[in-house]
């Protein structure tokens, strides 16, 4: 609010994207994603076009320890948990390609560095 008492957006402070239709958020994602007994830490993250819209939703996923192993390919690892979380997640909110990382980048608070991942799903 400034002096003349307008009020002045400066834009969301979200992660809520627009994806095929729907509008989705990405912490409520996130979370879904983080209630698998699979999975130790994860985040959802999308990849944009050139017209910077939503062209694919991605996961970084710390899997639980042995599970890749467990497992053998990382797809295996994928579909199962996929299937773990199909009662708590709509279809159109599941991330199309996930991607296992033994860390997640943090900020210097300690949270999970979330524009980081972005850039680099991104290229920039």
């Amino acid at each position: 609010m400034d002096d003349d008492n307008l009020l002045h957006y400066g834009g969301r402070m979200d992660f809520q994207i627009k994806f095929n239709g729907y509008r989705i958020e990405l912490e409520e994602v996130s979370h879904v994603l983080n209630l698998s007994d699979m999975v130790e830490s994860a985040v959802a993250v999308p990849r944009y076009n050139d017209q910077h819209k939503v062209q694919q939703l991605l996961a970084y996923v710390v899997p639980k320890p042995g599970l890749l192993e467990q497992y053998e390919k990382p797809l295996k690892l994928t579909q199962a948990i996929k299937e773990s979380l199909s009662d708590e997640m709509m279809p159109y909110m599941m991330p199309s390609r996930f991607i296992y990382r033994e860390l997640l980048p943090l900020t210097p608070n300690g949270k999970v560095d979330i524009k980081a991942l972005i850039a680099e799903v991104n290229g920039s």
